[in-house]
């Protein structure tokens, strides 16, 4: 009988030999094992090589190894013929898709194969690599069709109040005023009327009734409340949620113009008289003096103070409580039709001129410039950006200090009236239309990543 053959090529002892020749042929097979052993040893990875945990054993040529030692957190294995095994720990790649949210200034600069591609608009774009891609984000969704190569693209979320989007109010009428409370747009429309509408997202409204006819003029919220005022009459309303309202009454008769809350109290004034109004609840009110009969158009509260512009003078009024007023002076004869505060500043916008002023204080004023001369009707602040908006026009201004201003363009010519900022959203609305106009702050960006130059995403 032949000796039986293993796996590893060693011979062992057939029974016959196990008999007649024992000892032999046991030191025969023994020696064979031995010697494989000591070859599957010789070949083996001593686990030594390795000294913690994450550590990978890698190959840096033909029969060769090393140990590659882990790397640090969130780093991907990323091969690299320039290292002696092939391979490196580097930051997570490119390539994947995803969802990220910037701030209104964000601006996105990468370079092929390692960074974000990405655009929100209306349609598809073609852009080519390397090209400065701006404006491109409203909240609807854009692909952007990478068309050559190059080194980078940069794409940067608009400042907000830059592009706008035209919406539709619940109908046609004479639109005064907009707010924003308890995650609520609500507008209000004069020329007699009970006619209201609220918006969560300023983009979907829903006509509401006020409790009785009247020439709404303002609106405004504070201390859980939505308050109402109207011209020419004694007339206010309540609201917790801008759909249900309750009629209260003011002090007097008066043309009540603006309405604004601060420092716990709500304040209103009134046109051609030197009066004004204040309620820590809306619902009961007192009758207070400003320091002088004039046009009061506008009322506002920052840095622990209401102020107050007057039109067609250069007549101004601060209170820290809305009780006591002080007399300023703007800084020059104007139609000034709106103020509002941000950024740690009172900023003023003028009808019929391209003139601005802004101040820290309500105290001392600085005539600015607004990028042209129209029908400025409406400010405010949000977004770290201050926004203007001009009756009978499309036209839109922003800034970030009130100082320097930048012209902007609404969705359609027509008479906006207010502007208003919540939701991360600016949203104006137009007298004598059912046109309303959003501008979003933070945009969701959408990106897909694909390396290296014609890729549709």
């Amino acid at each position: 009988m032949a000796n039986p053959t293993t796996n590893y090529g060693f011979v062992l002892p057939t029974p016959t030999d196990l008999v007649t020749d024992l000892p032999a042929d046991f030191d025969v097979a023994l020696q064979g094992v031995d010697t494989q052993m000591l070859t599957n040893a010789n070949a083996a990875i001593a686990k030594t090589i390795v000294d913690a945990k994450g550590d990978i054993i890698a190959a840096t040529a033909a029969d060769a190894v090393s140990r590659l030692t882990v790397g640090a957190n969130n780093t991907v294995l990323t091969a690299d013929s320039a290292t002696a095994t092939g391979l490196k720990w580097a930051a997570a790649g490119p390539y994947f898709s995803g969802n990220l949210t910037t701030v209104s200034t964000a601006t996105l600069t990468q370079t092929i194969g390692t960074g974000i591609y990405t655009a929100f608009a209306s349609a598809p774009v073609s852009v080519t690599v390397g090209a400065n891609v701006t404006n491109l984000l409203t909240d609807t969704p854009r692909s952007i069709n990478i068309t050559a190569a190059g080194t980078s693209m940069v794409v940067a979320a608009p400042v907000a109040g830059t592009n706008w989007t035209q919406r539709t109010l619940p109908t046609s009428t004479t639109w005064r005023s907009v707010t924003f409370g308890a995650s609520t747009f609500v507008a209000v429309a004069s020329n007699s009327s009970t006619i209201a509408a609220t918006s969560a997202n300023g983009i979907t409204w829903t006509q509401r009734t006020l409790p009785v006819s009247a020439n709404w003029y303002s609106v405004t919220f504070g201390a859980s409340t939505f308050v109402a005022v109207a011209e020419s009459s004694s007339i206010a309303a309540t609201s917790t949620d801008g759909i249900t309202w309750t009629q209260r009454t003011l002090p007097t008769s008066a043309s009540w113009t603006s309405v604004t809350f601060g420092a716990s109290t709500f304040v209103a004034v009134g046109q051609s008289s030197s009066i004004a109004a204040t309620s820590t609840d809306g619902i009961t009110w007192t009758q207070r003096t400003l320091p002088v009969s004039a046009s009061w158009t506008s009322v506002t509260f920052g840095a622990s103070t209401f102020v107050a512009v007057a039109q067609s003078s250069t007549i101004a009024a601060t209170s820290t409580d809305g009780i006591t007023w002080t007399q300023r002076t703007l800084p020059t004869s104007t139609g000034w039709q709106s103020v509002t505060f941000g950024a740690s500043t009172f900023v003023a916008v003028a009808q019929s001129s391209a003139i601005a002023a802004t101040s820290a204080n309500g105290i001392t004023w600085t005539q600015r410039t607004l990028p042209t001369s129209t029908g400025w009707q409406s400010v405010t602040f949000g977004a770290s950006t201050f926004v203007a908006v001009a009756y009978s026009t499309s036209i839109a201004a922003t800034s970030a200090d009130g100082i320097t201003w930048t012209q902007r363009t609404l969705p359609t010519s027509t008479n906006w009236y207010s502007v208003a900022f919540g939701a991360s959203t600016f949203v104006a609305v137009a007298w004598s239309t059912s046109i309303a106009a959003t501008s979003i702050d933070s945009l969701p960006i959408a990106f897909s990543i694909d390396a290296p130059s014609t890729n549709n995403f």
